[in-house]
């Protein structure tokens, strides 16, 4: 149930992050909760998540505001979560092993561009 980063929701400012590397054994790499916070990782490499093997994401997005933007992920599964309560996720530029996957409950307010699709 390890959390490497989680954004709590009290949280009101911004954080970003660039350049960073996530590996495990972790469940996920990122948590955001905050309905009022901004969270940004651009050019990060997901290694590890999933320690549990019952489908956690390497980014979960319950709330807020986020981009992820140039970011790689090794491994096959899902790469982002983005939640009923998300504000805007913005995911351009991904790429990842199998595809880069996105379980979108947040309808409209995700968007996506120029992300690695499925062979």
């Amino acid at each position: 149930d390890s959390v490497c980063l989680e954004v709590g929701p009290n949280m009101q400012g911004k954080v970003s992050l660039v350049n960073c590397s996530f590996w495990g054994p972790i469940d996920r790499c990122i948590w955001m909760r905050s309905p009022l916070g901004q969270m940004t990782a651009s050019v990060c490499h997901f290694v590890d998540w999933n320690n549990h093997g019952q489908g956690a994401p390497a980014i979960q997005l319950d709330a807020g505001k986020a981009i992820v933007q140039g970011c790689t992920f090794a491994k096959e599964g899902t790469h982002v979560l983005a939640g009923k309560d998300m504000k805007s996720a913005i995911l351009t530029g991904n790429q990842a092993q199998g595809g880069f996957r996105i379980d979108n409950q947040a309808g409209k307010r995700l968007q996506t561009f120029a992300n690695e699709e499925k062979d």
